[in-house]
């Protein structure tokens, strides 16, 4: 008896396996018009020991992290991707617990991601502070390329944005040197024709951050590339 009902369970589950592959649709058959995440983790349910730090520091959706010290604080903002508003910002005195302290991109006119995919967006912002001024620079990969906004308090308002349409690449960051020049650096196409698929290059740029304008001049002074 118990042989046949296992022989019984076992053609019914061969014959549903096989209509479930034969009726299987070409189009996914749920779609969802929102999606809402929170990094409920049970191991950051506590803070952590004294001496101690948790690995992410920062529970939840807040993927390549950039960190600045500005006096007595870090300031640390986050990618966004195609989420509005843009570009997550926090502060901390030690590194380990951090106070959200708003959004960096919190008009429109200071991003565009109209139909832009939800991977696509804001990529890898790099926050920076030199002489009382906080600098976030990014990409926006469909809507503009790189740009700069700056701000004399991270809570905001941040102002419009500065693009510089000669840098053409991803991961900007910024560095001011001691004799006063600035410096954009990123990761970008190689000169001429790539030799294969995700060749690039690293590139330097001189910024003129004191007479910045509506399209900032950039002047190249170096490329390094690998084949």
């Amino acid at each position: 008896m118990k042989l046949k009902k296992l022989t019984f369970l076992g053609a019914l589950l061969g014959a549903l396996c096989s209509c479930a592959q034969i009726g299987k649709p070409t189009e996914p058959t749920a779609r969802f018009a929102w999606f809402d995440y929170q990094g409920n983790d049970a191991v950051f349910a506590q803070p952590p020991k004294a001496g101690h730090f948790q690995n992410p520091i920062l529970a939840g959706f807040y993927p390549d992290p950039s960190i600045v010290r500005a006096e007595d604080a870090f300031y640390m903002v986050t990618s966004s991707f195609a989420y509005f508003p843009g570009v997550p910002i926090f502060k901390s005195t030690d590194l380990v617990n951090w106070e959200p302290l708003g959004y960096v991109l919190t008009r429109p006119e200071q991003v565009n991601i109209v139909d832009a995919g939800v991977s696509r967006g804001i990529f890898a912002p790099a926050i920076r502070y030199h002489k009382g001024t906080f600098y976030m620079i990014t990409t926006n990969v469909d809507g503009g390329g790189n740009f700069i906004v700056t701000t004399t308090d991270p809570a905001g308002p941040w102002s419009d944005p500065v693009f510089l349409p000669e840098v053409d690449g991803i991961d900007p960051s910024m560095f001011f040197d001691d004799d006063g020049k600035v410096y954009v650096t990123h990761n970008g196409p190689p000169p001429g024709e790539p030799l294969y698929d995700g060749h690039r290059a690293i590139w330097m740029w001189e910024y003129d951050a004191k007479n910045k304008k509506d399209r900032a001049g950039v002047r190249q002074i170096a490329c390094q590339w690998w084949n």
